[in-house]
């Protein structure tokens, strides 16, 4: 018979299995934009695109080349085939975005369905998006006044992030960087086909960055495949190393972001090259802000208690790493005074650096309670199975010079 702790945390999983998506695997890609130099569909179905309103510039990506659209300025196919149009077809749409200032108020990110066909009648043409945009200053779903909102900003940092929305023919499901945001049920109208990045909205909101590997896909993308998507590209053999070709240092200070249903949960990590040939790096973590997320799964556990070990990470590839972590969830007794451990999290994780200051990852999160680590050495003993298992993402920056204030003498 199983305990009520166990019962606590079959109950958390499968929470958090309706939260993430229970796997869908085999969407088919029926779209793509990889921005290499050009606005061709590389997908197969020729859905090629035209510049309109100014011209484009190509950038460095997040794979290969990426576009750089100036306020105004978009890509449109204005009669593209084999898109899943229909209102009970399941679909999936992904972009990377590279921003240093927020999109204006209704600016339309990227879409695949009717946009700006009647003027006269905008609310009519808006009715009928599938569309991820900037509504309220939010990452927001438009679509025939069906809409969503994430209730998370767009990230201004001038850094790649990856936005996906997936629909199933029933839930919406919105994600920044693989990581969950958002999921409502909406039932969405047939529509007609267009793709459109960047441009002006019906709203005249506007919109400037860089944009890579705009995807449409049929079928609802599994958390697997977006994990895939974000480490590989939509297509595996589109995926490549940082342009330059450089190795980026790991060593130093880097304040990770890893969004979680309360917020983003912040942490510090400290990297030191453990070889000459900088291979392997050891690891100090240490947590910024806490969260009561798994509260009630262990609600012995004090969040301002948890404690990390640090870890390890090896490269694996030109700026590529994998890393292991341990985390400890403890409580106070209060008779004795004695700090306990309750859980044992094992953390395991890729990651790419990007850029001099900038990485992204993700990975699982292994939960064990205290039980089993029978010999308390610190690890699960041998075999155990974890009790909980999650996916996770983040993002990192380094910790850089940064220019101070200038004192303001107090007036007389």
């Amino acid at each position: 018979m199983k305990s009520l702790a166990d019962w606590r945390v079959s109950c958390l999983v499968m929470a958090l299995l309706f939260c993430c998506g229970f796997p869908l695997q085999g969407a088919e890609l029926v779209h793509l934009w990889a921005f290499d130099g050009d606005t061709q569909d590389t997908s197969g179905s020729d859905n090629h695109g035209v510049v309109h309103d100014g011209q484009a510039n190509y950038v460095s990506g997040r794979f290969g080349q990426a576009i750089s659209l100036q306020k105004g300025v978009g890509v449109v196919a204005e009669e593209p085939s084999n898109l899943p149009v229909g209102g009970t077809d399941a679909w999936s749409m992904n972009i990377w975005l590279n921003l240093t200032e927020a999109p204006d108020a209704g600016a339309l990110i990227a879409g695949f369905t009717g946009r700006d066909v009647d003027r006269a009648d905008p609310y009519a043409a808006a009715g009928r998006e599938r569309a991820l945009g900037n509504l309220f200053s939010r990452y927001w779903f438009w679509s025939n006044f069906i809409d969503v909102d994430s209730g998370r900003t767009y990230v201004v940092d001038g850094a790649w992030h990856m936005y996906t929305i997936t629909y199933d023919g029933l839930i919406i499901v919105m994600y920044i960087d693989g990581v969950e945001v958002k999921r409502q049920a909406r039932k969405l109208h047939d529509t007609e086909a267009q793709i459109v990045v960047g441009g002006t909205s019906l709203w005249d909101g506007q919109l400037a960055g860089a944009f890579d590997d705009y995807s449409i896909w049929r079928g609802a993308l599994s958390s697997e495949e977006i994990t895939a998507i974000m480490a590989e590209g939509a297509l595996a053999d589109a995926a490549s190393e940082a342009a330059t070709g450089d190795i980026f240092p790991l060593d130093g200070i880097w304040i990770t972001s890893a969004p979680t249903p309360l917020g983003n949960w912040l942490s510090r990590t400290l990297y030191i090259a453990q070889n000459a040939e900088k291979t392997r790096f050891s690891g100090t973590l240490e947590f910024l802000n806490v969260f009561p997320l798994l509260a009630e799964a262990f609600p012995d556990a004090d969040p301002t208690l948890e404690i990390s070990a640090g870890g390890e990470a090896v490269r694996v590839g030109d700026n590529q790493y994998e890393a292991t972590y341990l985390i400890y969830g403890r409580k106070l007794d209060a008779g004795t005074g004695a700090i306990d451990i309750v859980t044992i999290e094992v953390l395991n994780a890729r990651f790419e650096v990007l850029g001099p200051d900038y990485l992204q990852g993700q990975g699982t999160a292994s939960y064990y309670v205290a039980a089993q680590d029978a010999d308390q050495d610190g690890f699960p003993d041998e075999g155990q199975e974890p009790v909980a298992c999650f996916p996770w993402a983040w993002t990192s920056r380094r910790l850089t010079p940064m220019p101070g204030c200038i004192p303001i003498s107090p007036t007389e």
